[in-house]
């Protein structure tokens, strides 16, 4: 029989401590159960505790000779992203996304964030707790869009650490980059979800956006169509 702590990466393995933690309700719970209920053993549970607590994202309280955990609701400032913020955003969205094993998506991504970073910063906006950056969204402005005059705020990459994720941080990174559209003159807010993404697309239809009179039109190449 294979040995229970193999079958759990550590990312799984802390993100099943997590939500079990805080589904308890603040009831304190023992490593044992802790162990019990992440399918590892009360060793390997104490060592995942461990380094959790070294982020900053569980506490304990001892009780006899035995701990007893609980997460640690951490305060969410909003705040401005820079640059010097792109290692922490490439982090939660290594958490939330494979990347390519070549590290070319990873490149891509880091390109992208940096050219937002530092030509948009306005709206570029994260989440962060004393443990860092927890959640982002990035945002820019375009103007006459395929003929259409006016400027519209466009919502370009959202992501929450997924031991954040269900705490409503998502909706404050939205309410957030929404006033700041709105305080720079944008009186309409547009973002793309693919139809699979079945978590974002109510997300966004509880946050008021809805289908617009445009279609995305998309063509694939292959190497014939190269010059």
């Amino acid at each position: 029989m294979a040995d229970p702590d193999q079958r759990l990466s550590t990312d799984e393995a802390e993100d099943r401590i997590l939500d079990y933690l805080e589904a308890s309700g603040g009831r304190r719970a023992h490593t044992q159960e802790v162990a019990d209920v992440s399918g590892v053993t009360r060793h390997t549970a104490s060592k995942y505790l461990s380094v959790l607590e070294a982020k900053g994202l569980v506490g304990f309280d001892q009780v006899g000779n035995a701990k007893v955990w609980y997460p640690i609701h951490d305060d969410i400032a909003l705040r401005t992203l820079t640059l010097d913020d792109l290692d922490e955003v490439l982090a939660v969205s290594n958490r939330i996304q494979d990347v390519a094993d070549d590290g070319v998506d990873r490149a891509n991504l880091r390109r992208e964030l940096r050219t937002h970073l530092t030509d948009s910063a306005e709206f570029c906006v994260g989440a962060a707790t004393t443990a860092g950056v927890v959640g982002y969204i990035i945002g820019e402005q375009r103007s006459w869009e395929f003929g259409s005059s006016g400027t519209v705020g466009w919502i370009r990459i959202l992501g929450v650490h997924p031991s954040y994720q269900d705490r409503g941080i998502g909706k404050l990174l939205s309410d957030e980059i929404t006033r700041r559209f709105e305080r720079s003159g944008v009186r309409r807010v547009r973002t793309i979800v693919g139809w699979d993404e079945s978590d974002l697309l109510p997300f966004f239809h509880g946050l008021g956006f809805g289908m617009t009179e445009s279609t995305v039109l998309e063509r694939a190449l292959t190497d014939t169509d190269k010059p």
